[in-house]
């Protein structure tokens, strides 16, 4: 049997392994150049006002953090308060590095569909993806893994507290995100088809329009820094719920409680095999996708299997 340390250890194992998966491909993505001045003008101003519009919302969320801190602290403990700050600030970590990629992901892959076609712009589409989907489970995964840790050996009570309180802070983060975002990204989609459309006869996402920028600004702070921090939210909240019914059902049992976040330790590893397998598959894009799919599938479960079976968890 494992013990807390051992746990420990892989959880940062993976986690690390995931970070620079995501450096990785991060520096892929945004060390491809842009030979066309006014494509690269259009998207730097799309880069300004999205980063931009991310630093203003998490200005404001600094002072709810900050409020947040104090009742927490006040209410339960600092270390308490101490863990609500560190999901939130995961959160806001994801959503920040996942924006930076995604507006250079847009742009490379536009100048690799004009270069190289269809096949190039997906695989470079896909490899930006990546990051906002990777650096989530590396984060969430890291903080799970070092509060378990901590407090494995604590009550039960303080166990439960303490992953509540990182999930609450991470929940806080997609609430004001997925609002915020999802309020900009609407107003200025609205507002670019009223002036574009309505107003002057012209087509949807013309770039005669200005309000184009907007909108596009719109799309990348609601369906990226919005969706990350709500992905982060899910995944977090789901381990922390199954952590609970861990402790009511197996108290004091450490490999048990460790299985939530074990298993996801184990999913990101399929899910970067997964990944890699794309690179293997020369058929269309959409087999390439579903066979990418079913292999991280099948080899989560092949894993998770292993481990509960060596584990003595079946």
């Amino acid at each position: 049997m494992m013990d807390v340390s051992h746990y420990l250890l892989a959880f940062l194992g993976v986690s690390a392994l995931g970070m620079a998966f995501t450096a990785v491909m991060y520096r892929i993505v945004t060390q491809r150049k842009n030979p066309d001045f006014r494509s690269a003008q259009i998207a730097q101003l799309i880069r300004d006002g999205a980063m931009t519009f991310l630093r203003q919302e998490y200005s404001i969320l600094a002072l709810v953090i900050a409020l947040a801190f104090v009742i927490l602290t006040m209410v339960f403990n600092v270390v308490s308060a101490i863990a609500y700050t560190c999901g939130a600030l995961s959160s806001m970590l994801a959503g920040y590095i996942g924006m930076k990629a995604a507006t250079r992901a847009n742009e490379a892959t536009t100048i690799a569909a004009k270069d190289s076609g269809e096949r190039a712009a997906f695989m470079t589409a896909l490899m930006g993806g990546s990051v906002m989907g990777f650096v989530v489970a590396s984060l969430g995964l890291m903080g799970m893994g070092i509060i378990f840790f901590l407090f494995a050996h604590h009550t039960q009570y303080d166990l439960i507290k303490i992953m509540t309180c990182y999930a609450l802070g991470a929940s806080s983060i997609a609430l004001f995100a997925r609002v915020g975002g999802g309020i900009y990204t609407k107003a200025a989609d609205v507002g670019a088809d009223l002036v574009g459309k309505v107003e002057m006869g012209i087509p949807e996402d013309d770039p005669r329009n200005p309000a184009v920028i907007a909108d596009n600004v719109g799309d990348c702070v609601g369906d990226t820094a919005g969706m990350g921090a709500d992905i982060f939210e899910s995944y977090v909240g789901s381990v922390v719920g199954a952590l609970a019914l861990g402790v009511i059902q197996y108290p004091g049992q450490i490999a048990y409680l460790a299985l939530p976040i074990m298993l996801c330790g184990i999913g990101l590893i399929a899910s970067l095999m997964g990944f890699f397998s794309t690179f293997l598959f020369k058929s269309k894009i959409e087999t390439m996708l579903q066979k990418a799919t079913y292999t991280a599938i099948i080899l989560f479960v092949a894993g998770a299997y292993l481990y509960l079976h060596l584990m003595g968890l079946e």
